[in-house]
């Protein structure tokens, strides 16, 4: 095998490659086309199904995932992720190719952010951010929500993201601050020392604070302010571009308020938004799906409307990952039976305004029961999980003692 002046015998060379992870792989593609063909027709990727994996947690408490395979929704693997402090909490920011990013706060002063691949055992502790506080300065209620950061006048939201082209991880953190009409953007590359600030998001607008934050496809993406009828991405590319473009258009005709929430999530693999609209006895969600964008400009479908009678009944689980599949997750949580997760087959079914259809589609009518506890849980979260032996970057092994989790 000769390429540019650099020979090697074809045989020795795949030896290589199967011995290295399959994110070098992929980056090892784009180097030529021989190398390209060599690496789809001699190690080509295994095709895996991605698993639900349930993530349950409460305030004060350790906190559990249960990953549950696609035939039959059996329970293959339970993990405990326990506080470092008694009134501490700890939320799971997300998943990529097997690496988990775990997020430990108490509020409002300090927070610990881990990726870990339980499979391996390997684990990193990044530093804390540049703004946050190492000491406590007064102990204050910990049911905060899991998008609340650790600096006294700050909070934010954070995500977990994969460039597949330059095989990089990044944690992505927006902070926002109280009281003015600014954001700061703060990205941790794993493999790297430390958290650098993304310059000129004038363009971007504020970050809602009430909304999410969510990566997917090598980008990350949050709704900016005042009424979250624009969405920001963030390139995770080396360069990390900035761009910003129109929401769904429902977010052009109604105004946030108590009865409206909007969130986004994942659908297919495919950026998605969820607006959720309360009105009495009843709950409508709509899940969006982005089709395209070019500059400015973005072709949102409606791909889903569901109905919630009442919480007690079941809810819908519509973020941060909303299909696994063919499924769609829901889940009731009440003092007296605990905590139960479903699953439940739907189609794309795009809206047309018929209530007897939407009917249909209640959380826990049909659904196939795949998990209940005793316990009771202040949040469930569901993400799509592939079980891997992904190492973490070799320069973050033995380090990253920050303390937590």
């Amino acid at each position: 095998m000769a390429d540019d002046g650099f020979s090697i015998p074809t045989d020795a060379f795949v030896d290589i490659l199967l011995r290295l992870p399959q994110s070098a792989r992929r980056r090892f593609r784009l180097v030529c086309r021989h190398w390209r063909d060599v690496i789809n027709e001699r190690t080509p990727e295994p095709q895996v199904r991605a698993k639900i994996l349930a993530f349950l947690s409460r305030s004060c408490h350790s906190s559990r995932a249960y990953v549950f395979d696609n035939n039959g929704g059996r329970r293959t693997r339970e993990w405990r992720f326990p506080t470092s402090h008694s009134i501490d909490s700890v939320d799971m920011v997300g998943t990529c190719n097997g690496l988990i990013c775990l997020h430990e706060f108490l509020f409002p002063i300090r927070g610990t952010i881990m990726v870990t691949n339980p499979i391996t055992g390997d684990k990193f502790v990044l530093p804390p951010l540049p703004t946050a506080s190492s000491e406590p300065k007064q102990f204050l209620p910990p049911l905060v929500p899991a998008a609340t950061s650790h600096a006294d006048d700050t909070t934010g939201m954070y995500s977990f993201g994969y460039h597949p082209r330059t095989g990089r991880y990044k944690v992505v953190h927006i902070t926002y601050r109280s009281g003015t009409k600014k954001n700061s953007v703060l990205v941790f590359t794993l493999g790297h020392e430390s958290w650098r600030e993304v310059p000129d998001l004038n363009q971007s607008g504020v970050a809602h604070k009430n909304s999410s934050i969510l990566s997917v496809d090598g980008s990350t993406y949050w709704f900016t302010t005042p009424r979250c009828d624009r969405v920001t991405a963030l390139d995770l590319d080396d360069d990390e571009r900035v761009a910003s473009f129109d929401a769904p258009p429902v977010m052009q005709l109604v105004k946030l308020s108590a009865g409206f929430e909007c969130r986004l999530t994942t659908v297919h693999a495919r950026l998605g938004a969820v607006v959720t609209r309360r009105v009495p006895a009843t709950t409508r969600v709509d899940v969006w799906v982005l089709e395209s964008r070019r500059d400015e400009r973005a072709l949102w479908s409606r791909r889903y409307s569901l109905v919630e009678p009442d919480e007690y009944l079941g809810r819908w689980i519509t973020a941060p990952h909303f299909t696994h599949g063919e499924y769609v997750m829901s889940e009731s949580r009440t003092s007296w039976y605990g905590t139960m997760l479903c699953r439940r087959k739907v189609g794309d079914l795009t809206d047309d305004g018929n209530s007897s259809r939407n009917k249909q589609l209640r959380p826990l009518v049909g659904a196939q029961l795949i998990m209940k506890e005793r316990e009771y849980w202040e949040t469930v979260k569901t993400f799509a999980y592939v079980e891997t032996l992904e190492p973490l970057p070799a320069s973050m092994l033995g380090g990253g003692d920050h303390g937590g989790i």
